[in-house]
């Protein structure tokens, strides 16, 4: 039975009771038959009660909805979710299709509640607003938005990456606040944002539509810049300057659908990118190997097998090393390039 091959998605089906008799029997099988599939089972079990809290946050009043968001991430022992999705990530990696995430009902007034949404650090989770936007939330970021829009506008907070699929309503634009003072103004649009704290540069993708960034120069005026479809805009908070270039958008955007596009990508750019996907830390020995680049797309593709290609069509090799860090308890994975 060890050699069962059991995904992600066939369990989650398995625990929402979606499958025939016959499927679950070979799924208790496999579960039964060792430790490791066991603790597998587990973890991806606390994943489906997780993510079952959005619905739940749907279908119920906030009040009573932050009750069952309670008790339920209590009762499956939130804390120790988040260690050990966040490793397992790491070695099985899990296809990107699930997280690890909480939602919080924050009420800051008699009308205003919020819902937050944190991924951990390899994973991503999609999203639906309000309004009935979807949003694909990428690796370690943090989005949060009102239970109920009301008013003129469409407010959303973003530390980190997301992808957005907005709703047009003339009547109410919707509005990306990120780090860095930035805005993303749109009515109804297809984008992504990648906008981390710890990150220089704010990088915006349009997809589809029309979208109005808002920022301030060095001399704290704000500027305008408007951008139309197949066009990226990097914005340096240090500097306050922005770059707009024509791009092919898929590379930028194809992380939600568990992709990774290698586009004459140099090596620097690359290893930042599986960085994020899959959580580890890369150091870099030799500095001419930044000279180099890929191209290529891997779909859904456990990270050696990645490594393997840049060993193949360049020679470059990998190996996982032991830090301080790690012996320290760190869960992030070290990776020497050379």
């Amino acid at each position: 039975m060890d050699k069962l091959i059991i995904d992600e998605a066939l369990l989650i089906r398995y625990f929402s009771k979606e499958i025939s008799g016959s499927e679950a029997k070979r799924i208790e099988d496999w579960i039964s038959s060792s430790e490791e599939n066991r603790d597998l089972a587990k973890q991806i079990y606390y994943i489906y009660i997780a993510s079952e809290t959005v619905q739940t946050l749907k279908q119920t009043d906030s009040k009573k909805a932050l009750r069952n968001v309670t008790r339920k991430v209590e009762k499956q022992r939130r804390a120790y979710l988040f260690r050990r999705v966040q490793r397992i990530a790491a070695v099985f990696t899990i296809p990107l299709l699930f997280t690890t995430f909480y939602l919080l009902l924050s009420q800051t007034s008699a009308t205003n509640e919020y819902v937050e949404i944190r991924t951990n650090p390899g994973m991503i989770t999609t999203v639906t607003l309000p309004d009935n936007s979807k949003v694909w939330l990428n690796s370690d970021s943090y989005l949060k938005y009102p239970a109920k829009f009301t008013g003129k506008t469409r407010d959303i907070i973003l530390n980190g990456e997301a992808f957005f699929e907005v709703e047009k309503d003339p009547k109410r634009k919707f509005i990306v606040s990120t780090t860095h003072n930035m805005q993303i103004e749109v009515l109804g649009t297809e984008f992504n944002v990648e906008a981390y704290s710890r990150n220089r540069d704010v990088t915006t993708t349009l997809v589809s539509g029309e979208i109005n960034l808002l920022y301030s120069s060095a001399e704290n005026n704000i500027h305008h810049l408007r951008m139309t479809p197949n066009q990226k805009t990097i914005i340096n908070t240090s500097n306050r300057t922005a770059i707009t270039t024509s791009v092919n958008v898929e590379p930028d955007i194809a992380w939600k659908d568990g992709k990774i596009i290698f586009n004459d990508t140099s090596l620097e750019d690359a290893l930042r990118i599986l960085s994020k996907r899959f959580n580890v830390q890369f150091v870099i020995k030799d500095p001419k190997l930044k000279e180099y680049s890929f191209s290529g797309t891997f779909v859904h593709q456990r990270l050696d097998r990645i490594l393997e290609h840049f060993k193949i069509s360049s020679n470059i090799k990998s190996k996982y090393i032991t830090t301080d860090d790690n012996l320290n308890k760190i869960e992030k994975s070290v990776i020497e390039i050379y």
